[in-house]
């Protein structure tokens, strides 16, 4: 009796440590993964943006905008941008991790003490299922906010509001401001009459001999000099008149309404906007290219874990590490291409073809089954045979 006991407290004494020996190695893994991942793509994502920027920066040598609002400008490329760099930034930092961990011996000594391989591939896709929440909140939501406000702000920016004046000698801002000009030359007006209705209780008329348009960044004031106005306040009846020297009425972009509304882009539109059919009309091109963007967002998260585990199944497998064989790597780095190239491939085909979104489904969730079996079918076949 008392060496039953024995041996079954003993088992679970064991079984304890082991659980231990896993908890410790799975949060200390997972962890150094987390920050390898967090600075790899902080790296990266640092280095194509400051390249990026530097296709807008004719907008501050034009001067048509300062530098602290051209910061603002294409900080909304950010979110897009890790969209694209997470997938393969997780798992370059995986296989780093490994690597490391394989010169170093880790590796080994973590098998030595009963920790089988397929647990430090399932740290790996806890993780990576972090990574896939995280790339789901950006594709359905940060990265169309962040290239709608892009869009609308490049929109602003380029629009110029001397070409309108040149052409129109009557403009109507909001329904709320209305500039009459006699003449216009080179941005600079002559006769010009303002009528400003934006003041709820307030109008102002005002007339001016001479203006002209000063851009402030996205702001645009109609500045007038040498003119007089007057100024009614609806709630006494009363009437002011003066005269001015020098005045200033804002007419930002903001406030035109003769300019036709921007249309959105496909990458520009929330997740839901993508599958709601009213958008569509009768157009069938749109419809596919709107789900084909629908289900992009939806298939390529799923990228970062299936990146990772091919990482991970070349790292762990090959065997000639020490004397530099780049085989193995060359294999991996030829399968994350593949696997990237196809989805791209049913990406672009489904905008004709709508059962290439299917097509997609089914050629990620295969790969991502394979790498699930190669890595963790060792694992079974041994304790099946134990």
């Amino acid at each position: 009796m008392l060496k039953t006991l024995y041996f079954y407290s003993n088992v679970l004494l064991q079984y304890q440590l082991y659980t231990v020996k896993l908890d410790i190695f799975s949060k200390y893994f997972a962890r150094t993964l987390s920050i390898t991942t967090t600075l790899v793509t902080f790296v990266s994502t640092f280095l194509v943006w400051m390249e990026q920027s530097l296709r807008f920066m004719d907008i501050i040598a034009k001067k048509e905008m300062g530098f602290i609002e051209f910061m603002s400008l294409i900080s909304y490329l950010i979110p897009d941008l890790l969209g694209i760099i997470l997938p393969t930034a997780f798992a370059i930092s995986c296989a780093l991790l490994l690597i490391r961990l394989r010169e170093t011996n880790q590796l080994t000594v973590i098998q030595s003490v009963g920790v089988p391989i397929s647990r430090v591939a399932l740290s790996v896709m806890k993780v990576g299922i972090c990574v896939v929440t995280f790339m789901y909140l950006i594709n359905f939501y940060f990265a169309p906010y962040a290239l709608r406000q892009f869009k609308t702000v490049q929109f602003h920016v380029g629009q110029d509001i001397g070409k309108l004046f040149s052409k129109n000698n009557k403009l109507s801002f909001e329904g709320k401001i209305a500039v009459f000009i006699k003449k216009v030359c080179n941005n600079e007006f002559q006769g010009i009459a303002v009528f400003d209705q934006r003041a709820s209780r307030k109008q102002i008329v005002l007339q001016a001999k001479r203006g002209h348009l000063c851009r402030q960044g996205l702001k645009n004031k109609l500045v007038l000099e040498n003119g007089e106005g007057i100024s009614w306040d609806l709630d006494s009846g009363t009437a002011t008149r003066f005269r001015f020297k020098h005045y200033e009425s804002d007419i930002s972009e903001k406030a035109i309404a003769n300019i036709s509304a921007r249309e959105l882009k496909v990458y520009e539109r929330y997740i839901y906007e993508l599958f709601d059919r009213n958008l569509f009309g009768s157009n069938g091109f749109f419809e596919k290219k709107m789900q084909a963007e629908a289900h992009q967002r939806i298939v390529s998260p799923w990228l970062a874990i299936v990146f990772a585990l091919i990482c991970f199944w070349v790292v762990t497998t090959q065997k000639s590490f020490r004397h530099r064989s780049f085989k193995n790597f060359i294999t991996a780095g030829a399968c994350i291409i593949a696997v990237q190239g196809f989805n791209l491939a049913a990406f672009n085909l489904s905008h004709k073809y709508w059962e290439f979104n299917i097509v997609n489904y089914v050629g990620i969730i295969a790969v991502l089954i394979l790498f699930v079996l190669l890595i963790f079918g060792p694992s079974l076949k041994k304790w099946e045979s134990g």
